[in-house]
């Protein structure tokens, strides 16, 4: 019985310097957090082992979060994560739309950015521009014949109309003939055309001058009510349009005169174009919804494509400017000593108590073996 209790002391007592001894040098990682002086004599182990390396492991963190942890790679490799990419698009994609719904106007936009514009300068410089691309054109078009230039829809068009435009004309000149002022001019023609006769103030003598004027009122609405005169005005007209298409540019400046054709263009073009009202007007009136969503898309794809290609070319260099190593070196030794206990102990507490449970252990079978050992040889 006396062995079996000897035995039992031994490993206890074992076990309990084994893990009093591993929870003391637990504590002396950061315990004391200063040195220890009796006089001039500074005790030893006196900070304990953080407190006195924590500049070196402040360094050490910061070489192990760029070199193994935060590296170049890593960085580019996230990048090029899809579930990243779909982030980063669907909040620049909220940005675009957000932008593009807004019922401010630009002006507003350059203000809260602190950007004035001068208006009336830019107007000058879009009138200016206008100007220019205008003289550019007419010259790089001079000697190009109409139909180089004008769409050939838009000759189909013409055409297309030219018979109907025939008819019109007709229609048109047969209610002059039949209405009074056609009367009234028929009648007066009819009259200088007698008196410049031999012997025409004597026929005015003999004939009905109104019978007469109806008549020739009847000849000539049966004249343009023929078709056959209505196809030859129509071919008239087509071949007028063929010849306008064959002449030179040049040539219709020179019969209307450039001076005049340009200063019309522009005059419409100052006036259609009012930067004023555009810069004033809310984002939201500019485009409809289809335009929006598709600008929304494209303009969010490149932004997003363009951005991730030149972060993931210069990350080397983004890393080497933001100095990581001295920024996780700095924030480590900012933080106080009991501060740092406290995250060692929050990310390995658990184990740490392994540790002074291992210790424990060992010790107690350390006892026990000694126990035996006594009482064997007793």
């Amino acid at each position: 019985m006396y062995s079996i209790l000897m035995i039992l002391s031994m490993a206890i007592i074992g076990a309990v310097i084994g893990g009093m001894t591993n929870s003391l040098a637990i504590k002396m990682l950061f315990r004391p957090y200063k040195p220890v002086y009796i006089g001039k004599w500074r005790l030893p182990f006196t900070p304990g082992l953080i407190p006195k390396r924590r500049k070196e492991l402040a360094k050490q963190l910061g070489y192990l979060v760029v070199n193994h942890l935060v590296t170049p790679e890593t960085v580019q490799k996230k990048l090029a994560e899809g579930p990243f990419l779909n982030e980063i698009k669907l909040f620049v994609g909220k940005s675009i739309r957000k932008f593009l719904n807004s019922n401010r106007s630009l002006v507003n936009w350059f203000q809260q950015i602190h950007l004035e514009i001068d208006q009336s300068q830019i107007q000058q410089k879009i009138h200016r521009f206008m100007d220019e691309q205008l003289e550019k054109w007419l010259n790089k078009n001079r000697n190009k014949t109409i139909n180089g230039f004008i769409p050939l829809s838009i000759w189909s068009k013409v055409d297309e109309n030219i018979e109907r435009l025939s008819k019109m004309i007709m229609d048109k000149l047969i209610d002059f003939v039949t209405s009074d002022r056609g009367r009234v001019l028929i009648q007066h023609t009819l009259n200088k055309y007698l008196e410049r006769i031999k012997f025409g103030p004597m026929l005015q003598l003999f004939l009905n001058e109104e019978q007469l004027v109806a008549k020739i009122q009847m000849e000539i609405v049966s004249l343009l009510q023929s078709d056959s005169n209505r196809k030859q005005l129509a071919e008239f007209i087509r071949e007028e349009v063929d010849r306008v298409k064959a002449r030179p540019l040049s040539e219709l400046l020179e019969k209307i005169g450039e001076k005049d054709i340009k200063e019309a263009i522009t005059k419409e073009l100052h006036q259609a174009v009012d930067i004023t009202a555009f810069l004033h007007q809310p984002l939201s009136n500019y485009l409809d919804s289809s335009e929006k969503e598709q600008l929304e898309i494209k303009v969010s794809e490149t932004i997003v494509q363009f951005g991730m290609e030149q972060l993931s070319k210069h990350i080397h260099q983004i890393m080497d400017t933001l100095q990581i190593v001295g920024m996780v070196e700095r924030q480590v030794d900012s933080f106080s000593t009991k501060r740092l206990e406290e995250l060692v102990l929050t990310i390995s507490g658990r184990e740490l108590k392994m540790i002074t449970y291992l210790g424990a252990y060992l010790g107690g079978m350390i006892g026990l073996i000694q126990g035996i050992i006594v009482q064997f040889f007793n």
